[in-house]
Formats: structure tokens, sequence, C-alpha cells
């Protein structure tokens, strides 16, 4: 109970209380996480929770002089929040962070080039002769995206998008397409769209992956 009073009154802070002391908070989660990078996401709940715990003292006091009250539906969507926008802040301001989500997508790319051999585009190939799908061409555009040949990956999630327009999956992968031709608008541009309509975290921190990259590339 006391950490999720604390949750919702840190979210209070942050939102008008005092930026500067979200700044130290923000700054200690990276710290620790900085030391213990190598346990990845892990490390980044454990962090987290160990800076609550550090400035217990001082939430503590907040609460005395103010009343906070909620339900349990709602605590679990302010804690979610702060922890999406906790996330949103160190990839602009903590580089073992940054350096940590690069290295995770690096490393999805290196399962899709074991997912994807020659043999597995030949037979996307005969299969999307006899039935074009927004599915089949997503995957094709996949293989090719994993070996690195990029004008065929942005023209096969362009041929799915014709059939599926709403295609989550499409629309990211092309977005990430324009990430790597440094075209960030249009990258963003894409990841937006898809946050927008689903809320899911990991887009919301590939838009402010490609945002830090366009502001110091």
């Amino acid at each position: 109970m006391r950490v999720i009073i604390i949750i919702i009154v840190l979210l209070n802070i942050y939102i008008s209380y005092s930026q500067d002391f979200m700044n130290e908070f923000n700054k200690d989660i990276c710290e620790c996480f900085t030391s213990n990078k190598e346990e990845r996401l892990d490390a980044l709940r454990s962090c987290f929770y160990e800076s609550l715990n550090t400035y217990e003292s001082e939430f503590e006091r907040f609460i005395s002089e103010n009343s906070a009250s909620s339900t349990d539906e709602s605590v679990g969507e302010l804690a979610a929040e702060l922890f999406r926008d906790m996330q949103t802040s160190l990839v602009h301001n903590c580089d073992a962070f940054y350096e940590m989500f690069e290295l995770l997508r690096d490393e999805s790319i290196i399962n899709m080039q074991k997912k994807y051999p020659q043999s597995k585009i030949d037979t996307l190939n005969k299969k999307i002769e006899k039935n074009k799908t927004s599915q089949l061409l997503w995957e094709r555009g996949n293989a090719y995206f994993s070996k690195g040949e990029l004008s065929k990956a942005k023209e096969n999630y362009k041929m799915s998008l014709e059939l599926a327009p709403d295609s989550v999956q499409s629309i990211y992968f092309l977005g990430w397409v324009y990430e790597k031709e440094k075209k960030y608008l249009k990258a963003i541009e894409l990841y937006e769209k898809i946050y927008k309509s689903t809320g899911e975290l990991n887009f919301k921190i590939a838009i402010e992956m490609t945002k830090r990259k366009m502001l110091t590339q």
C-alpha cells in the first residue's frame, strides 16, 4: 500500500509539484541502471522501485500535507503512466538506457536474419505469386529488411499497406526503414500514428529514440 501511495503522489509531483525533483529522480534511476545495465529491463524495474524508496520520506511529508485517494484501477493507470514517462525521459538523458534499446533492436534484426534464410524468401515469392496478401508482403519485407536491403523492404511494406492500410506491423517496419535511412520526420510520423492507435510503450520509445537521433546526427 505504501508503494501505491508513493506512486500516486510521485505522479502528482511530476505533473505539478517539482520538475527539478523529477529530474533528480530520473538521474538516480539512470545512475542505478548504468551500474546494472547487464540485467537490462530487470535492472530498470529494480532501479525504479529503489529510487521510490530513496525518496520515501519526502513523499510521506507531501502525503501528510495533501490528501490523496484513488481507486485500484486508477492507481494502476497512474503507475503505468509514471513508468512510461520515466522511460521517455531516460531515452534523452540516460545513454545506457538508450544504448540498451538500440542493442535490443539490433538483436531483433539478427533473429530475423535467422528466421528468413534465402529458402524462406524463395517460398514467400512463390506464395505471393499465387496469392498476394498483406501478411506475406510484410514477411518478405522483413526478410529484405534483415539483410539490409532497405529499398526492397520499403517496397514490400508499402504494398502490404495498400492491402491493409491500418496494419500496425507494416507501419512500424516502414517507419524503421525510414529511421535507418535517416528520414527521421517520416519515421516519427508513422511511429506516432501507431502509438496513437495502440498506446504501446515500445512505439513511444521508438518515437523518442528517433527524435534523439534527429537532434544529435
